[in-house]
This record gives structure tokens, sequence and C-alpha cells, in this order.
């Protein structure tokens, strides 16, 4: 006779093996996917396949390759089209140094690059370009989200066009998106809820931007170039050590939404005073002096730190960290942090300090030179050749055919030093003046 307390024993053991197989079921089918440089349907294959599976899957692209998308992939008739297909399932792309875009030809559709539908979705070292999507239900010209988690690391997304809901680069809707050693720049959204770079929606939305670079986007409607928070609790963009500014392509605020909404841990640049930053180090109406999107090393083109810039040895060593204060020690490039004595703001860690100014050359008064030559020397001049005299180079004067040591002073009796006189080749006859 099995008492209660046996058969209790036996349903819990029982519950326990269907868990383990459960759990083990869900771990043999997460997938790896290796996709060759230029494969879209392969691509769009390994992501339908993710999504038909349980389980958290990842993509490796090929380095350095380029995935050009040129048709819709799907639009559910509310989100909008995507030129991959939305993401369901946890996914991470590992880039590699690769590039997805929309195609560029004539006739491409409009599309965003990629959409995440209740589910996490995880960047490392891609560049997202030129998508444009969007529209009154949904957002996001590069990447739009609902309900879902972003991360995205050593990333660039650049060149993408939002409409609707905002957010030329990214939309997050009801999500929780988190930036770190990442470039957006030269993204636009063509909408009144602003975000040229980012923007935050909804009450349920978090965004968290770390050692990042906000740069050059922009937003018709005076909302938000960099970024926008629409709805959400205040407190729910976080900032640190990062640069949001728009110097030549701004159309608007820097940031747009509440006063509260943007919260500072510390060491920003804004290019104007509209993102309230009161964090420690925080520098607003200040132009971070950055050089344009290039292929500065690394996987993923980046703004570096031009001479003077603020954004240099910025971020004491104690904060070289995210919002988490989990130590940051390269940058979007993988060059360590710190270059010099202290952290670099942004995604770009750049020289380290100011960079010097080079030293000219001193050169004595060309009359000197002139009266100490016809001091010692017979000169004769046409106006093609040239003379030399050390390190000074004149032209109109070429000496006749000699090399001389000699002691020479300037007329102020100042003492040089041995100089050698020495004559250039030949330059072709020309009618000779005497001096």
């Amino acid at each position: 006779m099995i008492t209660s307390r046996q058969f209790t024993l036996k349903a819990i053991a029982l519950l326990v093996s269907l868990l383990a197989a459960l759990t083990f079921s869900q771990k043999v089918r997460a997938a790896t996917f290796n996709i060759a440089d230029g494969d879209v349907p392969g691509l769009i294959a390994a992501i339908n396949s993710a999504n038909a599976n349980p389980g958290s899957h990842t993509i490796n692209l090929a380095a350095g390759g380029t995935y050009t998308l040129t048709a819709v992939a799907e639009d559910d008739g509310y989100a909008g089209g995507a030129g991959l297909p939305y993401t369901r399932r946890p996914l991470t792309i590992n880039g590699n140094g690769a590039t997805i875009q929309r195609s560029s030809a004539a006739g491409t559709p409009d599309f965003r690059i990629i959409y995440v539908f209740l589910s996490d979705l995880t960047l490392n070292r891609v560049t997202i370009r030129g998508g444009r999507g969007g529209n009154v239900n949904r957002g996001g010209g590069g990447i739009g989200m609902v309900g879902s988690k972003l991360n995205v690391t050593d990333s660039t997304i650049t060149d993408n066009v939002g409409f609707g809901m905002g957010g030329g680069g990214i939309a997050s809707i009801a999500s929780t998106f988190r930036i770190e050693n990442s470039t957006i720049s030269h993204n636009t959204s063509f909408s009144g809820y602003g975000g040229g770079g980012i923007i935050n929606f909804s009450a349920a939305a978090t965004s968290t931007i770390t050692s990042s670079t906000i740069f050059e986007n922009q937003n018709d409607s005076g909302r938000g170039d960099a970024i926008a928070d629409a709805f959400s609790a205040p407190g729910t963009m976080v900032v640190k050590n990062s640069i949001l500014a728009s110097p030549t392509r701004g159309l608007s605020d820097d940031c747009y939404g509440t006063s509260s909404a943007v919260v500072s841990q510390g060491h920003n640049i804004a290019g104007d005073g509209t993102c309230f930053l009161t964090g420690p180090g925080d520098l607003n109406s200040t132009n971070p002096l950055l050089g344009p999107l290039a292929n500065n090393g690394g996987a993923t083109s980046t703004h570096a730190l031009l001479a003077g810039s603020p954004a240099g040895d910025a971020i004491p060593l104690a904060d070289c960290t995210n919002a988490d204060g989990v130590p940051i020690v390269t940058d979007q490039r993988g060059v360590a942090r710190p270059e010099g004595p202290r952290c670099d703001i942004g995604a770009f860690e750049g020289f380290p300090g100011p960079m010097p100014t080079p030293t000219p050359t001193p050169t004595p008064p060309v009359g000197d030179l002139i009266a100490d030559a016809v001091d010692d020397f017979s000169i004769t001049a046409n106006p093609t050749g040239m003379w030399s005299y050390g390190y000074k180079t004149l032209t109109g004067s070429t000496f006749t055919p000699f090399t001389r040591q000699y002691v020479n002073s300037y007329l102020d009796g100042t003492p040089m030093p041995l100089d050698t006189w020495t004559r250039p080749a030949p330059a072709p006859a020309q009618p000779l003046v005497t001096f």
C-alpha cells in the first residue's frame, strides 16, 4: 500500500524529471548558425529557424562581410516591414565587423533592418545601415522593438531613417534597451514624437547609454536630434560617459522629454542645454569636436576625437565603468581604456591628452641670411633657381658651384655654428641677375 507521503515524494520526483527533461530539450535545441559573407537567404533562414525552436540562439556573421537586403522579409500589417524576419526567440548576432544594410538601389522598398518582437536580441560588433522604416504604430528606421530587450555593444547604427513613432536609429517601445561602447550617428527621424538617434517610448520603456557616441543625428520636428523620451517614467533614460550632440546636422534640441526623464551618471557631453545633465563632469552646450564617421581601426566605424576635444581624458579612472559599475576596459574598436591618465568620453578612446602642436623649425630672419651670404660669397640669382643655407631654403636664387664651410654670424653679431653651403642641381640656363 502506497502512503500519501510516498505518493507525494514520487510525484515530486516525476516533476523534477520532467523539468530536467524540458530544460535539456531546450538546451539541445539552441543552435549556432555561421553565415557566409553576403548570404542573405542563409541569414533569413537562420532567424526563421531560431524563431521556430526554443532556446537562445547565436548567429555568427562573416568577418567584415556585407549583407545587403533588397526586399521585405516580414510585415505583420501593424508594425511595418523589416528586411529580416522579426526576431521572436532570444538571439545573439555576432557581427565580427559585418554590415547588414538595406540596398540603395532604385526601387528598393522601405523597411527597417531589424524588428524585435517580445524577445531578446544582442548585437555585437555589427553595423546596421540604411534602413527606412516605421509607421504610426511602431517606429525605428534601423531597429524597432516592442516588449523586448536589446543589448548593443561595439556596434554602429548609421544612415537610417525612421517614420511614424520616431527613432531614426532605434525605437524602443515598452522595452529595455542598453547600448555600450557603440556609435549611433547620421540617422534621421521624421516624427512628431522625435528622436533622430533614439526614442524611448511608453511608461515601460528604459534605456541605458554608456560610453557611446550619439552624434550628428536629426529630427525634423524639433524634438530631440540625439534622443527623445515619450510618455516614460522619470529617470528611465540613464546616460553615462557618453556624447549627445549634433553640431552640424541638428535641427532641434539634442534631447527631448521632461527634465527628469534623462538621468546622468556623470561625464557626458551634450551639444546644448536640453538634456539637463547635472552629473559630475557633465559638459552642457559643448561641441565634442569629433571627426567624421570613418574606419579608425577595429571592427566598426567610429568618430575619432579631434585635437582639443573636451572628451579627451575627461573621466577619472574610478568612473571608467558602465552604469552597473563594471569596468569598461576597451573602446568600441578594442583599444585599451585608458590610453592616457584618464578615460575619454564616448565610444572612441583617443590620444593620451591634447594632441601636441607641432614645433616649427627655428629660422633666422631672411634679411640676415642674405646679408651674411653677401658678406662672404658672390651670389648670382635667377627667377627659377633656388639657394640653400643650412635648413633654410629660398626660391629665386642659386649659388655658383661650390661647397664651403664657414663660421658665420648674424648682423647683430650673434655667432652661428659651423654651417655648410651647398648648391643644388643646376637649373636650366636663365638670364642672370647679379647682386
